[in-house]
């Protein structure tokens, strides 16, 4: 469904998943809380429809204590990374980091997210606006 998944009274509003959802000119995408794992893991995966969004994505982890281990996060758009950021044993990336963004329309969107095999809870949340 390149359009997403559109609101409609059957479907929930506050879902997680890789999907881009729509309410009225307003889209969202929240992977919800996970433990990625060592390598890149896909937590969003979806297809912009036929207008651009302004939008930032955030990603949000508690980096405290990793013990050296590689935690990171990256955004793709057609396969090309426009923001890969990484903490590599020296917890100075914070805890909630902020992405804004310019998507046109049709474009592949991806968000990957990586603990670096630490087993600690991150999550990756999209939310913008459309316009034609």
């Amino acid at each position: 469904m390149p359009e997403g998944i559109p609101y409609s009274s059957s479907n929930v509003v506050a879902g997680t998943g890789l999907d881009l959802n729509y309410v009225g000119n307003h889209c969202y995408a929240y992977s919800g809380v996970l433990e990625p794992g060592a390598g890149p893991t896909t937590v969003l995966s979806f297809t912009t429809g036929n207008s651009y969004i302004v939008g930032i994505f955030e990603m949000n982890s508690d980096f405290k204590g990793g013990g050296g281990n590689d935690y990171s996060v990256t955004l793709k758009l057609n396969g090309i990374t426009i923001v890969f950021e990484q903490d590599i044993a020296n917890n100075w990336l914070a805890g909630d980091n902020q992405y804004p963004v310019i998507i046109p329309p049709y474009t592949k969107v991806e968000g990957l997210l990586s603990d670096g095999g630490a087993n600690k809870e991150m999550n990756l949340n999209f939310t913008g606006k459309l316009y034609k």
